[in-house]
């Protein structure tokens, strides 16, 4: 695909992919780098886009997954965060109790990481960053009943295993 085609097919859903952007990350500035770089990607395969059926819904996809991954990434940083704050927290607690909860968040995201995708997502938007049903829906495409289902099989997975490790350490113990 040559600079004019890429102009005429892909840079009129500019708009479009901008308000995808902006619902699922919320913020005008991130939203607009998540486009840019969107175009860049499509850009950078424009000799491999005579091969995609629908350019415009390719790019709607790109710019969905590019939006998860910040929202992964921003995950990240919270945990980091709350870890801070629990270390601040338990300035007064004896060491032992200190490594008993890091070892506590530690396997819970180790757990989390383990969930099939679709969970782990679900749980990651709504448990750890706190989006509504609402706005999951408009991030992942599903129905809020799907979400609801999705959301309770992962917290009763997580919870049995969970509970399996604690069961673990107390036999070990």
């Amino acid at each position: 695909m040559d600079a004019a085609s890429f102009k005429q097919q892909v840079l009129p859903v500019h708009r479009k992919l901008y308000n995808i952007a902006w619902r699922i990350t919320g913020h005008a500035d991130q939203a607009e780098d998540v486009v840019q770089e969107t175009f860049v990607k499509l850009w950078n395969m424009r000799d491999k886009l005579h091969e995609v059926q629908n350019i415009e819904s390719f790019a709607v996809t790109v710019t969905k997954n590019l939006c998860l991954d910040r929202l992964r990434a921003r995950r990240t940083v919270s945990i980091e965060e709350h870890r801070t704050v629990f270390t601040l927290q338990s300035a007064d607690s004896s060491p032992l109790h200190y490594t008993e909860e890091g070892d506590a968040t530690g396997h819970m995201q180790k757990l989390i990481e383990a969930l099939p995708e679709q969970q782990r997502t679900v749980v990651l938007l709504r448990d750890v960053e706190e989006y509504s049903f609402e706005e999951i829906e408009g991030l992942t495409g599903l129905t809020s009943v799907n979400i609801r289902v999705i959301l309770s099989r992962a917290r009763k997975t997580l919870r049995e295993q969970y509970v399996k490790l604690l069961e673990y350490g107390i036999a070990k113990g």
